[in-house]
């Protein structure tokens, strides 16, 4: 008869039976949730039992305390990679229920021995390995050689993360829950160590370990939808991380291994980095185009300037020769003869001419600057207008390039899901078959 350690004290020990009795037996070094097998005995009573009836009673009562306490739900964790697993943990930290979230996960767990009563650390460990023994840390990498040969020039962020792309076989993601926020956060750093370490030791691929809490609410929407509540959380993520996070389908997604949301993440964060990278070039290039025909109109202008200057110091000049002649002109003055009057008149004449001419002329050179400073600018206007509008047109045209490699991509990327869910569908059928066969032949052997 089947029965489990529910409580330890001193030399004895009080194990729950398979028919629901609880029964004191000496404690030889057993542990909380230890599974024995015992045999059936006649009861014989005797004065020495007779005498202990009450402490028996007591070590009862206190066991069957221990054994509400032994099978009473306290934390649930679940485990994604594809198969997804949920356990549920007593308060001392032992698995008292398994279940499979999806058919790849009832396939992990018919493969393997009973885990219940075992530690959750061990349990883990053991569902990890059949994990790894069904294949679903292995990986394709024809894509990701394909994805880093259209991708050899971005920068070292996105380098980084290329990576992490390529040298990613798997992911495995764990949540914690407990009614006592503190008590999950506890949990969460117990496991993340240990569940890193047992995927070192087990796994031989590269396998991305997240770990962390969520509260009830979170599991019980997760439940209502199918899935454990990491899943459902990495898939939010994914929407969160996307840029057109209305194309993605929440419910497609939910049933995709872990390790091809992970790469689709990494994938979006890639070519947001990518993006803003050209966008902080295309920014530059504008501001230094922008630099160079500001740079150009004030060369213009400062050319304008010195050639006005240079007129107005001719002026100047014309000027001063002008009042050094009046001046000379005053200085030999005599007393003047009518002749002398005459010539003054028509020097006068003459000065007025001149500097008529020289006004018309300065007129017309100022007409010939303000119309040959309007076709400048005229000039300077159109050009950068054709500039912009090549700008447009190269925008534009990457636009449309980076729209054609998103469409070759995500047709890429259907094509290989298509064919993922083909094999695994077959392998599924495969397994389906055998066991058919198996139970046939156990049928004829009977």
């Amino acid at each position: 008869m089947k029965s489990v350690v529910v409580e330890i004290k001193d030399e004895y020990a009080a194990v729950l039976s398979d028919d629901g009795s609880i029964v004191k037996i000496k404690n030889k070094n057993y542990s909380m949730g230890d599974e024995i097998v015992m045999k059936n005995k006649k009861l014989h009573i005797s004065k020495k039992l007779a005498l202990s009836v009450a402490s028996i009673v007591l070590f009862l009562l206190v066991g069957a305390t221990g054994s509400w306490a032994y099978y009473s739900p306290y934390s649930y964790v679940s485990l994604d990679v594809n198969p997804s697993i949920q356990y549920t943990i007593n308060r001392f930290g032992r698995v008292i229920k398994i279940e499979s979230v999806n058919d790849d996960g009832q396939v992990v767990l018919d493969n393997i021995e009973d885990l219940n009563n075992m530690s959750i650390e061990d349990a883990i460990s053991k569902t990890i390995e059949e994990i790894k023994e069904e294949g679903y840390f292995t990986e394709d990498t024809s894509t990701t050689e394909t994805n880093s040969d259209q991708n050899t020039t971005t920068d070292n962020k996105t380098d980084e993360l290329t990576d992490d792309a390529e040298t990613l076989d798997g992911g495995i993601v764990i949540t914690v829950s407990n009614e006592n926020d503190e008590t999950s956060e506890e949990l969460v750093e117990e496991l993340q160590d240990k569940i890193e370490e047992i995927v070192e030791n087990i796994v031989e691929e590269e396998v991305e370990v997240e770990v962390s809490s969520v509260g009830f609410e979170r599991v019980k929407k997760a439940r209502e939808m199918g899935v454990t509540p990491g899943k459902l959380n990495l898939v939010e993520k994914l929407i969160a991380s996307s840029s057109n996070p209305d194309d993605i389908v929440l419910e497609e997604w939910l049933t995709k291994p872990v390790k091809e949301i992970m790469k689709e993440i990494q994938s979006n964060k890639k070519a947001y980095l990518s993006e803003e990278d050209e966008t902080e070039d295309e920014k530059e290039d504008e501001t230094e185009d922008e630099t160079e025909d500001e740079t150009e109109d004030e060369k213009e202008d400062e050319k304008e300037d010195e050639k006005d200057e240079d007129e107005k110091d001719e002026d100047e000049k014309d000027e001063n020769e002008d009042e050094k002649d009046e001046d000379v002109d005053d200085e030999d003055k005599s007393p003047q003869t009518s002749k002398d009057i005459n010539a003054e008149q028509q020097k006068a004449q003459e000065k007025a001419k001149k500097a008529q001419e020289k006004a018309q002329e300065k007129a017309k050179k100022a007409q010939e600057n303000a119309q040959e400073k309007a076709k400048k600018e005229q000039e300077r206007a159109k050009e950068k207008a054709k500039k912009e509008q090549e700008k447009a047109k190269e925008k534009a045209e990457k636009e449309q390039e980076k729209a054609r490699e998103r469409a070759e991509k995500e047709q890429e990327k259907a094509r290989e899901r298509a064919e993922k869910e083909q094999e695994r569908a077959q392998e599924r059928a495969e397994r389906e078959q055998e066991n058919r066969d198996d139970n046939s032949e156990d049928d004829q052997d009977d």
